[in-house]
């Protein structure tokens, strides 16, 4: 299996998407337990605004509920649970794993076992975020169904930070009554291959 490099730059050009299987840059399976064990999805993104706007949008109750849950019950806190609801009703629960000193990193333990991390560095506020996936079948096909999740909730992210309208709800002459991320929340994948 190769890895697949796929670049979006419709909606914005400082979004770059890499959906990857994890390999050296030999062709040769890292070893087991390394990251080759996992499913890495990586996304970058350049914010044109402070560091500290930024973390508290990921990583506050009312920051996140900004941009990605329609509501975040308690402030992220490491080795303790926060629960999100989503519009359609239905709710979960994320375990922080770490949160970085100065404002530079916060991952999360999301659905299916997969880890959510997110860096922020560099002299313009750039985001990285990667979300790694067990190396199961399932674990292939979350890779694959939810990337568009997570290039939409960057995409509104930066909408957020720049005070721009949140993504997610009704914006005047819309047609369908849903956007896209109501939408993709209520599929469910069963099967995916990478090729």
């Amino acid at each position: 299996m190769r890895p697949v490099k796929i670049v979006e730059r419709g909606y914005d050009r400082h979004l770059f998407v890499l959906a990857r299987e994890a390999r050296n840059k030999s062709g040769h399976k890292p070893p087991p337990g390394g990251l080759g064990s996992k499913y890495l999805t990586k996304l970058k993104l350049i914010l044109p605004v402070g560091k500290y706007r930024v973390w508290n949008l990921l990583t506050t109750a009312g920051g996140i509920s900004s941009w990605l849950a329609h509501e975040c019950r308690g402030d992220p806190v490491p080795g303790r649970p926060f629960g999100m609801t989503w519009r359609d009703g239905s709710s979960e629960e994320a375990m922080v794993v770490y949160m970085g000193e100065k404002h530079s990193s916060f991952r999360f333990r999301w659905r299916g076992g997969a880890e959510v991390r997110f860096y922020l560095h560099g002299r313009l506020t750039t985001l990285t975020l990667e979300v790694e996936y067990p190396k199961t079948r399932s674990g292939e096909a979350r890779l694959v169904s939810e990337l568009p999740f997570w290039t939409f909730a960057l995409a509104n992210l930066k909408s957020v930070a720049l005070g721009g309208p949140d993504l997610r709800n009704d914006l005047p002459g819309r047609i369908s009554k849903a956007g896209f991320i109501d939408r993709f929340q209520g599929t469910k994948v069963t099967s995916a291959s990478v090729a």
